[in-house]
C-alpha cells in the first residue's frame, strides 16, 4: 500500500494505536497531517476509539477519517445526535446487505451488530441451506472430516458453493475455489448533514451486479470500483462560488456597465455566444475542467454563484462563527470557491485549499507625482506656524535691541559722532529701519554699511549670526522633503517604511485580498490594519473603484490605497489614469480554490493545478488581457521623469514669492514716485516773486582729504611727517 501511495505523491506513517488513546489523541491534534485511516481486527476497539476521538475533538473539523472496517460503528443516530455540524469529513465503507430481513433472541437488533458477527451469523446460515440441500440431494446429511492431517474434502463442499442469498454481511456466494463472490461495498463520504451522500462502490462482480440492478455498469471497462463525482450541495453539478473582483472573476461586458463612456464601445460588436464570464479564475477554471474530464476521466459540470463583493468570508472574533464563502463552504451549501480567495491560517482551520496557482505581492496606488499639486506654500512646512511666530518676534527684538546699544552705547557711531570722531551720516547707521535691515542681512550672510563698533553690539551680533545659522541649515535640510513630498510614497519599499511614514495616509478596501491578509496576520502586518482601522479619517473604501477615485480626487496625494498587485494595476490603468502603483513588496498572498474541509475535490483540484503549472497553462493565463478599450498609455518621458526629479508643481510655492515680491516692489515704486512727485520734488520747488539766494562759492563747499571744512586750507595744517 505504501509504495502505491508513493505513486499518487502521498506519504503514509503507519502509527500503532496506543492502549492510552486519549494522551495519544493529543500528539496527534499537534501533527500538521489531518488525514486519518484506521483499522483494527477487535472492531468493539473501534468504537471506544471513535467515542474517544469525539470527545477530544479529533474528530473536529479539518479532519478526514478514513475507516478501514467494513461497517464502521458510524449509525445513522450516532450521525443525528453527536455528528450534527462542522465536524470531521468521513468516508466509510458498507457491505450491500438485508441487515432487517433476520431477527434473532438476542435483544441487539442485527442492524447494530459488528461485522465480524454479521460474517458469523451468514456463515451459520450458509451452512445451514447448504446441509438442506445435501439431505435433499442426497438423503442423509455429510459426514464428519476429520479437523487436521487429512486430505479428505466435505461432501458438503460442493453444495456450499451452490447457494446464494443476500445476508446480514451482503450477498453470500461463492466460485469454484471457495471464494465468497457477488457482494457489493458502498462507499460512503461527506461531512456533516452530507455523511451519508452515497460516493460511490466497489463490486466484486461486474456482470452480477448488472443482472441484479438491471443497468449497466457506469465505471470504466475493466474497472470493479465506481466513485461518482463529487457532489455535495447538488447531485447535478459542482457548486462553485466566485466574489467579482477584476481582474480576476467578472461578468462579460463588465467595463460597459461600470463605466459610463460608452461611447468607446460603440464600435465593438456584441457577441451574443460570448462566455458569461471572464479573468484569470474563470480562464483557469475552464482548463481545470478539461483535465477531469480528458485526463481523470471525471465529469466536471459545474453552475457559478455570484456572491456579493467583498464576501469572501469574515471572521467574527466575538462567536467564531464565519460569513461569506467560507460559510457557504463550512455548511455544505456550496463545493468549491474560486476567484480572488486569500490562503490564510484562520481560514485554514475551518476549510480546505487546493495547491497554491498563484503567487501575488501586496502594494500601494498613489496619485502620480506628475499629477500632485501640493499647497502651495508648502516651503513653509519644515517649521511649525508657531515657530515662524517666534522667529519674527525674535528679529524684531534682536533689531531693538540693535537700536538700542547703536543709539545708547558710547562707542557707537552716535556717540563717536557727538564727541565729532564720526560724521552726522555714520551716526544715523543703527537707526530703527537700519537696526531691521542689518539684523536681516546678517541673517542671510549679506555685506553691511558698517559694522559694530561696542563690543555689546558685536556679542549680540554673533550670537544672531550663530541663530541665525542654525535656523537656515535646519530650514535647508527640511525643505528637501517638502519639496520631494509627491516622491515619499515611491520610496516605500516594505512595510517599515509604511508604518514609519507620516505624510501619507494609507487605507484599503473593506473585505478585499489585502484586508484580509493584514487583519489575520502578526507583527508589522497587523499594525498596519491596526493603524488603518485607528485613524481619526476613514481610510477604508467599499470598493476598489471607490478607492481609485478618492485617490484621483485627492490632488494633494496624501491618500493611497494597499491592495494586490494585478488589482490594483487593473483598477489604475483604466482611464482617466494617473494612478502609480508603488512598494517593492509589502506582503505576500496566495491564490487557491477552496474546498469544504475533507473534501475529495481539494485533491483532485490540486492534481489539475499542478498539471496545468508543469503545462505553463497558468502562465500564459496570467499573461491575458480582457480589455483595452479604456487602457491607459504608456507614461511619456515627461511623466517617467516626474516620479525622481522635481516638477513645475513643487516650485509653484517659490514663483508665487517671486510675484508677490516683484508686484510689491512694483507696488512700492509707485507710492515712492507719487509720493516724491506730490511732496518732496514740490516743495523744492523756487516760488515765482521770491528772492534767490546768492549761490555759494565752489571753494565753500569742498573739503580736502583729510575733511577740512569750508575756507580752511588743508595744506597749512598738514604735519611734515604727514604724506600724500
Amino acid at each position: 500500500m505504501t509504495a502505491k501511495a508513493l505513486n499518487y505523491g502521498w506519504t503514509i506513517t503507519p502509527i500503532e494505536v496506543e492502549d492510552d488513546f486519549e494522551k495519544q489523541a493529543e500528539d496527534l491534534k499537534r501533527r500538521r497531517v489531518k488525514n486519518i485511516l484506521i483499522f483494527f481486527t477487535n472492531e468493539d476497539i473501534l468504537g471506544n476509539i471513535v467515542n474517544i476521538a469525539f470527545d477530544t475533538q479529533l474528530l473536529s473539523n479539518g479532519y478526514h477519517w478514513i475507516f478501514g472496517n467494513l461497517n464502521p460503528p458510524i449509525s445513522k443516530s450516532f450521525l443525528e445526535q453527536y455528528y450534527r455540524h462542522n465536524m470531521a469529513f468521513l468516508t466509510r465503507f458498507k457491505v450491500v446487505a438485508n441487515e432487517l430481513l433476520y431477527y434473532t433472541s438476542l435483544e441487539k437488533p442485527v442492524k447494530n451488530w459488528r461485522f465480524r458477527q454479521r460474517a458469523a451469523y451468514d456463515a451459520l446460515v450458509a451452512a445451514t441451506m447448504a446441509m438442506k440441500l445435501h439431505n435433499q440431494r442426497e438423503g442423509r446429511y455429510p459426514a464428519a472430516v476429520p479437523v487436521c492431517g487429512s486430505t479428505q474434502k466435505s461432501t458438503l463442499e460442493p453444495y456450499i458453493k451452490q447457494i446464494s442469498f443476500r445476508g446480514a454481511s451482503g450477498d453470500v456466494a461463492f466460485n469454484e475455489h471457495g471464494d465468497r463472490v457477488n457482494y457489493t461495498i458502498n462507499i460512503f463520504s461527506g461531512k456533516d448533514k452530507f455523511a451519508q451522500n452515497l460516493a460511490g462502490y466497489f463490486v466484486q462482480d461486474v456482470k452480477s451486479w448488472e443482472i441484479a440492478n438491471g443497468e449497466k455498469w457506469p465505471g470504466k471497462p475493466g474497472k470493479r470500483t465506481y466513485i461518482k463525482p463529487f457532489r455535495q450541495s447538488d447531485a447535478r453539478f459542482i457548486r462553485i462560488l466566485a466574489v467579482p473582483e477584476p481582474p480576476f472573476f467578472m461578468e462579460k461586458d463588465w467595463e460597459r456597465v461600470r463605466y459610463s463612456e460608452t461611447e468607446n464601445f460603440d464600435d465593438e460588436p456584441i457577441d451574443e455566444n460570448a462566455e458569461d464570464y471572464q479573468g484569470y479564475s474563470w480562464e483557469l477554471l475552464k482548463e481545470v475542467k478539461k483535465v477531469f474530464e480528458e485526463e481523470m476521466g471525471i465529469p466536471f459540470d459545474f453552475q457559478i454563484t455570484l456572491m456579493s463583493p467583498g464576501q469572501y468570508g469574515s471572521l467574527d472574533l466575538s462567536t467564531g462563527e464565519w460569513d461569506g464563502m467560507i460559510r457557504e463552504l463550512i455548511d455544505g451549501d456550496a463545493d468549491v470557491a474560486i476567484g480572488s480567495l486569500t490562503k490564510n491560517g484562520a481560514r485554514e482551520n475551518d476549510i480546505d485549499f487546493t495547491d497554491t496557482w498563484y503567487k501575488s505581492q501586496l502594494k500601494v496606488a498613489i496619485l502620480h507625482p506628475s499629477w500632485t499639486f501640493e499647497y502651495p506654500f508648502s516651503l513653509v512646512y519644515p517649521y511649525h506656524i508657531t515657530a515662524w511666530f517666534a522667529l519674527l518676534a525674535i528679529v524684531i527684538v534682536i533689531a531693538l535691541g540693535v537700536f538700542c546699544l547703536g543709539r545708547f552705547s558710547p562707542y557707537e557711531y552716535r556717540s563717536l559722532a557727538a564727541r565729532g570722531q564720526a560724521t552726522e551720516e555714520e551716526a544715523e547707521t543703527f537707526s530703527f529701519f537700519d537696526s531691521i535691515w542689518y539684523v536681516l542681512s546678517a541673517g542671510f550672510w549679506q555685506s553691511y554699511t558698517r559694522g559694530p563698533r561696542s563690543w555689546s553690539l558685536r556679542i549680540l551680533s554673533s550670537f544672531w549670526f550663530y541663530f541665525a545659522l542654525c535656523m537656515i541649515f535646519l530650514y535647508v535640510e527640511n525643505l528637501n522633503s517638502v519639496f520631494k513630498f509627491s516622491k515619499t510614497a515611491i520610496k516605500i519599499k516594505d512595510v517599515h517604511d509604511l508604518l514609519y511614514n507620516d505624510v501619507i495616509e494609507f487605507g484599503a478596501v473593506r473585505r478585499s485580498p489585502s484586508y484580509d491578509f493584514y487583519r489575520y496576520n502578526r507583527g508589522q502586518y497587523r499594525m498596519v490594519f491596526d493603524r488603518i482601522l485607528n485613524s481619526e479619517k476613514n481610510l477604508l473604501e467599499e470598493k476598489i473603484t471607490n478607492a481609485i477615485y478618492r485617490i484621483r480626487r485627492q490632488w494633494d496625494g496624501r491618500y493611497a490605497v494597499l491592495g494586490e498587485e494585478r488589482i490594483l494595476k487593473y483598477a489604475a490603468a483604466r482611464k482617466p489614469c494617473r494612478i502609480y502603483i508603488s512598494g517593492r513588496t509589502l506582503g505576500k498572498i496566495s491564490f487557491s480554490f477552496a474546498t469544504p474541509s475533507g473534501s475529495p475535490l481539494r485533491d483532485q483540484l490540486s492534481y489539475a493545478i499542478r498539471t496545468l503549472k508543469r503545462r505553463g497553462n497558468i502562465s500564459r493565463i496570467l499573461e491575458m488581457e480582457f480589455s483595452n478599450r479604456l487602457h491607459c498609455a504608456e507614461d511619456t518621458l515627461f511623466e517617467t521623469e516626474t516620479k525622481k526629479s522635481f516638477t513645475i508643481h513643487d516650485f509653484q510655492g517659490l514663483y508665487y514669492l517671486m510675484f508677490i515680491g516683484l508686484g510689491g516692489s512694483v507696488i512700492v515704486f509707485i507710492l515712492e514716485w507719487l509720493f516724491f512727485v506730490l511732496f518732496v520734488d514740490k516743495s523744492s520747488r523756487p516760488r515765482i516773486g521770491t528772492k534767490r539766494t546768492a549761490r555759494p562759492k565752489a571753494n565753500d563747499l569742498q573739503t580736502d582729504f583729510y575733511g577740512s571744512g569750508p575756507g580752511q586750507s588743508a595744506a597749512a595744517e598738514k604735519a611734515p611727517t604727514d604724506w600724500i
